[in-house]
């Protein structure tokens, strides 16, 4: 049996959190159930590291994994991708209330501290947020959007996971800017 767990956080990694989200992807085909993802990703951890240490990093992981499981609902997925990269599943969840969730997590994130070392340690987080809407969810999108997520619902071959994950990972990106 491959590992599903990261051994330092014990949050599920990134094997166990891409095969919840093909779960989540085959559920909104069949169901019409919304699914979003919300990734983040610690600003300047390589600094923090060079600064403290790496067991001073490996502390602020600790820290945002737990902040990340008291702060989510039973059915939803935080999971450690590699790194200092975190990602979220919200199966259910239209990208709105994904939008709202991420924006309070950053908030809680950036006035949270760690104690390491005699040093409280602050960090901040950026995030990126994509999603699959339910048919509800799409009556609001502009109907050009709201064709192309029609087009990905019904296309067998698509790498919906995959994609999900680009359009975070851009936001993300973004975000860092």
């Amino acid at each position: 049996v491959p590992a599903s767990t990261d051994p330092l956080t014990e949050l599920p990694n990134r094997r166990a959190y891409l095969a919840r989200l093909d779960d989540a992807i085959s559920i909104w085909r069949r169901r019409d159930t919304p699914v979003s993802v919300i990734l983040l990703d610690i600003d300047r951890f390589k600094a923090l590291n060079d600064t403290y240490g790496h067991q001073a990093g490996d502390a602020v992981l600790v820290a945002l994994a737990k902040m990340l499981r008291k702060a989510l609902r039973s059915i939803d997925l935080p999971a450690r991708m590699g790194g200092e990269e975190f990602a979220v599943l919200l199966p259910g969840e239209e990208l709105e209330g994904a939008m709202i969730l991420a924006e309070r997590l950053r908030k809680e994130l950036e006035k949270s501290s760690v104690d390491f070392g005699g040093s409280k340690l602050n960090f901040t987080s950026s995030f990126g947020v994509s999603g699959l809407p339910s048919s509800a969810g799409m009556a609001t999108l502009d109907p050009e959007v709201a064709k192309q997520f029609d087009a990905l619902r019904k296309a067998e071959r698509a790498d919906v996971s995959g994609i999900l994950y680009s359009l975070a990972d851009q936001a993300l990106y973004k975000a860092k800017e």
